[in-house]
């Protein structure tokens, strides 16, 4: 016989880190029939929790939703089992985080208290940051280096946050090591996540590596809430914030002007007009010219690095 009160209280665990994870567990999403209307995840954990017969419902749907799929599992064959698993698989790689894909959105403690990201972002670009552990040597260094660097961010518009698995309050006693060995005092917030809900919502957590521990990943999202870049580096190799700036260069460059960056480019260099510019709208959109070495290949310079000017000026030597 399955322990009725033991049922619920598993049932109300999976309810609440649901709600947790929710950016808003107060806004109605779940339809209920029978006079309810609409619940939030707030009030649904409510309606179990107080036991009513809404909540009682609830738990008994879910444990009927749970014996079938245990009958209708038990019935498959096991070619059909095997295929059923290889979809799964092709879904939950195809579900994956990709470049363009909306960044997902989280409640979440830090270091300067709760957000919510992307309200926390508002109209900025950000850097989403994790490391393994709080108290280990290469992310204290790495967390040094992000905070005497911020000037730079902040010149660039970018917002920086970092993410480690363990509570706010060891964050803060970790800045303390922080500034002491590295010069550097934290300046920037630090999310907690013990229980990995954000790691996971960023696959951070690669089971390969650690079922425990999150690797070393970089996400830089735009204003409009996309991701605009991925890179992951194991525990043991710390970030390069020089690649990491020269990057979000580049991709705030190519945001507005029809270039891209050619090989270890960095901010001032010349840059390549894009295939899908013609050449009559390229003379208008970059009049100092460009170097063409192949018909695809059109060198020009930075265009946001030359004045009014040098353009008419450098036109003619190019």
């Amino acid at each position: 016989m399955v322990d009725e009160e033991q049922l619920r209280a598993s049932i109300l665990k999976k309810l609440r880190q649901w709600a947790e994870v929710m950016p808003d567990p107060s806004k109605p999403i779940v339809g209920f029939a029978g006079g309810k209307g609409t619940l939030s995840p707030q009030q649904i954990v409510e309606e179990v929790e107080n036991g009513t017969r809404l909540g009682r419902r609830f738990v008994q749907n879910w444990v009927q939703l749970a014996v079938n799929h245990i009958i209708e599992s038990s019935l498959v064959r096991p070619a059909q089992q095997e295929e059923a698993a290889l979809t799964r698989e092709r879904r939950s790689t195809s579900c994956a985080l990709k470049l363009g894909a909306i960044a997902p959105d989280f409640r979440a403690e830090t270091t300067e208290g709760r957000i919510y990201f992307h309200d926390w972002m508002g109209d900025s670009w950000a850097c989403l940051f994790s490391h393994p552990k709080d108290f280990t040597p290469v992310s204290t260094t790495e967390l040094g280096e992000a905070s005497r660097l911020k000037a730079e961010f902040d010149k660039r518009n970018v917002k920086i946050i970092g993410l480690s698995g363990d509570p706010a309050d060891s964050h803060k006693r970790w800045a303390e090591d922080i500034k002491e060995t590295q010069g550097s005092a934290l300046n920037f917030p630090v999310i907690a996540d013990p229980d990995h809900k954000v790691a996971e919502l960023y696959d951070m957590i690669h089971p390969q590596i650690s079922d425990v521990f999150t690797v070393r990943s970089v996400f830089i999202i735009g204003p409009d809430k996309r991701i605009k870049l991925m890179i992951t580096y194991p525990a043991s190799t710390g970030l390069d914030f020089d690649e990491i700036l020269r990057v979000i260069d580049s991709l705030q460059l190519t945001a507005e002007y029809s270039v891209a960056t050619p090989v270890n480019w960095k901010d001032g260099d010349d840059v390549v007009i894009v295939p899908s510019l013609s050449d009559t709208d390229a003379r208008a959109k970059f009049p100092a010219g460009w170097k063409a070495p192949k018909p695809y290949l059109r060198i020009t310079p930075q265009p946001n690095r030359i004045s009014k000017d040098a353009k008419a000026k450098d036109s003619s030597s190019w």
